[in-house]
């Protein structure tokens, strides 16, 4: 099984919800884990918006970058405003993948703005994941601005 690490500066919405689909799209064929730079919880709108897709990201936790030191990933997926030239040494062999989303959780207004906005960000992990599952792009470095 490939093992795959979605990293984010915070690890509270976007990498929380790329791991949910990973392990829920890809669970025979990846094991998933999500790491981040600055460690905060899990942002309740991403909880709630994956429950929408029928996905159960409430008990995912944060953890920093060093946590999975000791394990060594096939994939390395940057889904914010990371370069893969900031990741540690120990993830640089690793093929790198960059998704680089707005971070849903900076959403300004109304709650339903802000679900809105994760929402949208939410269709585009998913996308994103179900593209990496079934390998519909080059799985070496690939970049996507958004």
């Amino acid at each position: 099984m490939k093992k795959v690490l979605v990293v984010c500066q915070e690890n509270t919405a976007r990498s929380q919800m790329a791991e949910g689909y990973l392990r829920f799209y890809g669970k025979q064929r990846f094991e998933v884990y999500s790491a981040d730079f600055n460690l905060r919880e899990v942002h309740p709108l991403a909880v709630a918006i994956m429950s929408e897709d029928s996905i159960d990201i409430s008990l995912q936790r944060t953890n920093p970058i060093e946590y999975w030191q000791h394990l060594r990933f096939d994939y390395v997926i940057l889904v914010g405003d990371i370069s893969p030239s900031d990741l540690p040494s120990y993830l640089k062999t690793a093929k790198q993948i960059v998704w680089n989303l707005p971070d849903p959780a900076k959403a300004k207004g109304t709650e339903e703005e802000k679900l809105a906005t994760f929402r949208t960000i939410r269709e585009e992990i998913k996308s994103l994941c179900l593209m990496f599952i079934g390998q519909k792009f080059p799985l070496g470095v690939l970049s996507m601005q958004y």
